[in-house]
């Protein structure tokens, strides 16, 4: 995430809420993930070879737009697999 795309309603969130949140930002997804325990994926931000490597490193993986399943890795889902539609 990076703190200057926020704009809008989302920027006075975040100013309100996480004064802050630009200190708790890390520069890489490794750094990210190195105490982590789950991830929710929700932008196609790694590489495929790095959302495979997900499932070694954490738990728990939210994946809320089958990112995974586009390159070929397959996260457990409580919600099942996507539908057409």
């Amino acid at each position: 995430m990076e703190p200057g795309k926020l704009v809008g309603g989302n920027l006075q969130y975040v100013a309100q809420q996480l004064p802050s949140f630009p200190a708790m930002l890390c520069s890489s997804a490794d750094q990210a993930l190195s105490d982590a325990e789950g991830v929710i994926i929700c932008k196609s931000i790694l590489s495929p070879e790095a959302l495979a490597q997900l499932s070694g490193r954490v738990q728990g993986i939210f994946d809320l737009e089958y990112l995974g399943v586009r390159v070929g890795v397959a996260f457990p889902s409580m919600y099942g697999p996507p539908t057409e539609g």
